[in-house]
């Protein structure tokens, strides 16, 4: 095994319900066994109580099968969860 994170899968995203949102979004396994979801460059317009949900598929345009992560930290930037 790999020092250090192993990335498992990387994919653009965009915001939902209503949210303009872009970057990328990487998730890693961390030699703990933890997982670490990863956004880059991230550019999220400006909204009241915005959080980070999964969701499933590509085409997702709602929360519907999705797991919640966090609040969003950050509108800019790069950050982890």
């Amino acid at each position: 095994m790999p020092a250090g994170p192993v990335e498992l899968r990387r994919a653009g995203f965009q915001g939902l319900t209503g949210h303009n949102g872009s970057g990328a979004a990487a998730v890693y396994r961390l030699e703990d066994d933890s997982i670490l979801l990863r956004f880059e460059e991230v550019n999220i317009g400006p909204g009241p109580a915005l959080h980070v949900w999964l969701v499933p598929g590509a085409d997702q345009r709602g929360l519907g099968g999705g797991t919640y992560i966090a609040p969003l930290t950050a509108e800019q930037g790069n950050q982890n969860y």
